[in-house]
C-alpha cells in the first residue's frame, strides 16, 4: 500500500493557483519529488533506457499525447495533475508507461 502512495503524486487547482505559472514545464518543475524537467522532456525518477526515450508518457483528458502538446496547454486550463512513477504508470499503460506518466485533467473535461 505504501509503495502505491509513493508511486503517485498529485496537484489540483483547488490547492494551487496554476494560472501563475508561465507554462506547463514551469508548473511541473520542482513541484513533484523525483521529477525533473529536461528541456521539453519530463523525466520521472531518472529512469534510464539505452534505446528508448526516458521521457514520461503524457496523458491529457484520457488521451495519450505527444510531449510537444505541453507547449500548447496553458496551466490556467488545468484542473488537476497526477504523476505516476514507473511501476504505477507501467501497470496502467504497459511498456509505454515504463518511464512514468503525467496525467493531466483539464477544466473542460472536469466540467462535463
Amino acid at each position: 500500500e505504501e509503495d502505491k502512495r509513493n508511486a503517485i503524486s498529485s496537484m489540483n487547482r483547488k490547492d494551487h493557483d496554476f494560472s501563475r505559472y508561465i507554462n506547463m514545464y514551469d508548473l511541473i518543475r520542482g513541484r513533484f519529488p523525483g521529477v525533473k524537467v529536461n528541456g521539453k522532456e519530463i523525466i520521472i525518477r531518472g529512469a534510464t533506457s539505452l534505446y528508448l526515450s526516458n521521457a514520461a508518457l503524457i496523458v491529457v483528458d484520457g488521451m495519450i499525447m505527444n510531449s510537444t502538446y505541453l507547449d500548447q496547454l496553458r496551466p490556467a486550463d488545468v484542473e488537476r495533475m497526477n504523476i505516476l512513477k514507473d511501476s504505477a504508470a507501467a501497470a496502467a499503460y504497459g511498456s509505454r508507461g515504463s518511464g512514468g506518466a503525467v496525467i493531466i485533467e483539464t477544466k473542460k473535461s472536469s466540467d462535463e
